[in-house]
């Protein structure tokens, strides 16, 4: 199975393993309207048992931008182009989390999605790992440091999440993404 997001090709994946929960007819017909926004997909892999959940972006703001940008979802202000990418990006790893649950509890409509997805164990052995792909072949993109950066900013953004699920966040550039076997070459 292949993906293609942001300028990228994500894949090879056994269909078994992956679930394009952005292109799930539940989401696409009952909640995407709705405010409720999702990551690209999910990959599950056994021994030991891990879901990951991939956003991938073309790109992001600059970490220590003080320019105002538009009016924030979250807070109804005038936030800093940095505040509201990390808002966005927190709000599409929470509502993926939540309807991964929903499916698992029968709340959600499980037509075409492989059974991994649905009756995955939320025992606490489940390492959950949430990932942003920055997929720019922009210079800036391509420093370690500065993915860096923004993975620890991220992250202390998102505490209260990462807390709740036990999980990890990671972010990868596209050299990143090759090498973790995310997305292949074109």
């Amino acid at each position: 199975m292949q993906i293609e997001e942001s300028g990228v090709v994500f894949g090879n994946f056994n269909e078994e393993m992956c679930f394009h929960i952005e292109k799930a007819n539940f989401y696409e017909n009952k909640l995407k309207g709705y405010g409720i926004k999702s990551t690209e997909f999910m990959l599950f892999k056994d021994n030991p048992a891990k879901l990951f959940i991939v956003e991938a972006k073309t790109t992001a703001p600059n970490v220590s931008s003080q320019e105002l940008n538009k009016e924030c979802v979250v807070c109804k202000q005038s936030c800093k182009a940095w505040d509201l990418y990390k808002h966005e990006v927190e709000t599409k790893f929470s509502h993926t989390l939540t309807m991964q649950s929903l499916l698992y509890l029968d709340r959600l409509e499980k037509d075409g999605i492989s059974s991994r997805f649905t009756s995955i164990s939320w025992k606490k052995d489940l390492e959950i790992c949430l990932v942003l792909v920055i997929t720019s072949d922009d210079k800036w993109y391509k420093n370690k440091d500065y993915i860096s950066q923004i993975q620890d900013a991220l992250r202390k953004h998102c505490t209260p999440l990462l807390r709740l699920w036990n999980a990890e966040l990671l972010v990868y550039n596209k050299d990143m993404a090759l090498e973790k076997k995310l997305i292949v070459q074109p």
